[in-house]
Parts: C-alpha cells; structure tokens; sequence
C-alpha cells in the first residue's frame, strides 16, 4: 500500500471546513471536468452515504464508488472505495484546531491495480499525479472555505 500526506492550513473554523469538504457541490465546484454520477449527488454526506465520481484521468474516463464510513464532526470523517480503478483506496480527512483556523489533513493510502504492472505505473507516474492532483484540489478547497468565511463575516 501507497500512503499520501497532505497538509493545508485554512483560516476557517474546524466545524465550516468539515462542512464544507463534505458537500458533494463543493467538491464539484474544485473540478468542472469531475462529475457526481451516483449515489448521493448533491449536498452533504452523511455517514453511509454513497457517490460514484466521473471524472477524466490519462485520457479515460473513470468511475468511483465510495461509501462515508466514518463520521466525527467536526474532527475527522472517512471515505472508502467500493467500486473503482484502484486495487484499495481509503481516505481520512481530519481537521485540527490551530490558532489561524484549522489544520486539514489528507491521508490516502491505496494500492494502484494490475499487480507488478500497477506498482511500476505507481512508481513511475501514479504517485506525483495523485500528490499534485490532491494537493490541487486541496489548495482550491482552501480559497472556497477562506471565501465562504469572509463573505459571512461582511454579511
């Protein structure tokens, strides 16, 4: 298994960022060519809940099913995939109280699929691509939330 860390300090509270990071429309704002297909499509999630995203990747079109089988409001919450193009892929999302706001963390550990094949794709190519493509969507998730929070205070 494949472990990414990454971390991201948001001038917001713990509470509006978990809030945030689990609303399906948020995260679709991140990525115009991403796409809810099933499962719950709009809104927040719920613990249980599933989504399958679209979305365009090496020229293929992807699909991937995960389930919220975690929930800690406002702490930490937990996705899986069920179905998709990974052999494993577990995500925890956790966010810690700083005195700026909040200390997002990302922890995916997965495991690429097509054994020796996959691991030297993982290695080669795989590994950056999801670190940069995380830490993309992580860095927009931030300006929302930051956004978000300005505007409430001003209004």
């Amino acid at each position: 298994m494949r472990r990414i860390l990454l971390t991201t300090d948001i001038e917001a509270p713990p509470e509006v960022c978990f809030d945030l990071c689990l609303d399906v429309d948020v995260q679709l704002s991140l990525d115009h060519g991403m796409r809810a297909v099933a499962g719950v499509t709009r809104g927040p999630l719920h613990l249980g809940d599933a989504l399958t995203w679209q979305a365009r990747h090496f020229g293929v079109i992807w699909r991937m099913t995960s389930t919220i089988v975690e929930i800690n409001r406002p702490h930490c919450f937990v996705d899986q995939m069920q179905d998709g193009p990974f052999a494993a892929w577990h995500h925890v999302h956790t966010f810690d109280e700083i005195d700026q706001g909040t200390r997002m963390r990302d922890e995916v550990t997965y495991r690429a699929p097509l054994g020796l094949f996959g691991d030297l794709f993982d290695a080669v190519i795989l590994g950056a691509y999801l670190t940069r493509l995380l830490g993309s969507r992580d860095r927009r998730l931030k300006d929302v939330i930051e956004k978000s929070v300005d505007m409430s205070r001003r209004g």
